[in-house]
């Protein structure tokens, strides 16, 4: 085990398993409290971060020398991406190390150690290609967000994915958490994946992922989902990226990871038109 703070910094940077990670911060802030020169240790600790940003974090992904609006990364490059974006900000010293060590104790809560797959960064790839050659998807839906894809080595206790759409003056992206699956057989990563897409692309279409636009709760409404006013924003919105994420799928070779079985083709097929009808737009 690392024997002093420095020794804990240098040891986040070389794990990719999010429980080390929030133990380490946790031992991290217990060793800082002891020194006398905590205020120094703890600077040190964010240049640590940000100087790994600036070295190992390059935005876009090279295909045939021409760049992509988004990033795809897993490893100890995605587990150091997603602890820069929720490390706690630096203020004084000592709230700073209660921060960090209240951020260590969630990570250690919020995940367990692989239970299921996880999705490759290859069929991530794959799939982004397929979208932009059907529908110039990225160029589209990642026009003014750029995404980052994070394929992170553990499973998240109540998510097997998550989406933050982030727009503001300062700093926009699209980020994706592929956590390995919470269990060992349950509906694909691909799946999760397009679920996710579904997202995104409610968020480019209207600007806010959390509510679906009244127009598109009609069509739902007199198409298959006749209760759909019924349910809250939240349940609209993930029915809605449901939809989308299969239309994406639907008569595709990805049709295969579609798991919803008993809906109808014809609906199946209305859902692809929506997908299609929203890409037009953008």
């Amino acid at each position: 085990m690392p024997t002093n703070a420095y020794n804990i910094m240098k040891s986040l940077l070389q794990d990719s398993n999010l429980i080390s990670f929030g133990n380490n911060l946790i031992e991290f802030t217990n060793k800082v409290y002891l020194e006398k020169n905590r205020v120094t240790i703890v600077k040190n600790f964010y240049e640590q971060l940000l100087n790994w940003s600036i070295n190992k974090m390059h935005f876009y992904n090279l295909q045939n020398g021409e760049k992509n609006n988004y990033l795809i990364c897993n490893g100890i490059r995605a587990a150091m991406y997603y602890l820069n974006l929720f490390i706690p900000k630096l203020t004084t010293t000592v709230k700073t190390i209660n921060e960090i060590r209240e951020y260590g104790e969630s990570l250690v809560a919020k995940f367990t150690n692989p239970i299921g797959k996880c999705i490759s960064e290859n069929s991530v790839e794959n799939i982004l290609k397929f979208l932009d050659k059907e529908y110039n998807f990225s160029s589209k839906v990642f026009s003014k967000s750029e995404a980052v894809f994070l394929l992170l080595s553990n499973t998240h206790k109540e998510y097997n994915s998550e989406c933050l759409c982030i727009n503001n003056n300062e700093y926009n992206r699209n980020l994706f958490f592929l956590y390995h699956m919470k269990k060992k057989k349950s509906i694909s990563p691909e799946a999760v994946l397009f679920h996710e897409l579904g997202h995104s692309l409610h968020a480019q279409y209207s600007g806010d992922v959390k509510k679906v636009p009244e127009n598109v709760i009609d069509v739902l409404q007199d198409l298959c989902f006749p209760k759909i006013k019924q349910d809250t924003n939240e349940e609209q919105s993930e029915l809605f990226a449901d939809v989308l994420s299969i239309g994406l799928m639907y008569q595709t070779p990805y049709e295969k990871f579609d798991h919803y079985k008993k809906i109808h083709h014809n609906d199946k097929k209305a859902f692809k038109i929506i997908a299609e009808k929203i890409l037009e737009i953008l």
